[in-house]
């Protein structure tokens, strides 16, 4: 990175700790956009868009929820860069097809999957988390999401990380996932599982 890079990343950095302490220090607790009022909903997603514009990211228009701006906030401040895409590719047919929501920047540019899961139970893991992969590899192989980033708040269990492991030996090889990772807790820590 460029020296101004690096500058830009510590700024981040210091203004995400003295904003996020000085909520806390208030007992401000974050808005929720789907619950309230139609102005306490116009005004919860000001605040996550105000949060998500102060993030040094590329963003392409597009406005995050609650849930990828906390993502992006962590994975950011664990010294990763990233550039989300725009939600659509337009394939030969014209038709627009989802396109994967992140490049991730210092690993060599590739399209990453992300999904938060808040419950980090076996039976999410068996239920959600496995779908997802799932409708994440029936794309066609043009667009197909062949890396995954799954964000739980704390580290999930030692079986719920077995059952992800155990994701690519249980479909064919032309349904398989490249990489799987897992991210948790504050900081953020990553894990590859596949």
């Amino acid at each position: 990175y460029s020296p101004e890079d690096l500058r830009e990343q510590y700024e981040y950095m210091r203004n995400y700790d003295a904003a996020r302490k000085k909520e806390r220090e208030a007992g401000f607790m974050e808005p929720d956009v789907r619950i309230g009022t139609p102005t306490q909903k116009a005004d919860a997603r000001t605040y996550w868009l105000n949060r998500q514009s102060k993030i040094p990211a590329q963003f392409n228009g597009q406005r995050l929820e609650p849930d990828e701006v906390r993502f992006v906030e962590k994975f950011y401040m664990s010294g990763n860069r990233l550039e989300w895409q725009e939600q659509g590719v337009r394939m030969e047919d014209g038709i627009i097809r989802p396109a994967y929501d992140f490049k991730w920047l210092n690993h060599g540019g590739i399209g990453v999957e992300q999904k938060t899961v808040h419950d980090a139970s076996y039976k999410v893991a068996e239920r959600t988390v496995w779908k997802v992969l799932d409708k994440a590899l029936a794309w066609p192989e043009v667009i197909r999401k062949r890396v995954s980033m799954v964000s739980y708040l704390d580290a999930p269990s030692a079986d719920v990380l077995d059952l992800l492991a155990s994701f690519n030996s249980s479909h064919d090889e032309s349904h398989q996932i490249d990489q799987l990772w897992l991210t948790f807790g504050e900081p953020i820590r990553m894990e590859r599982v596949i």
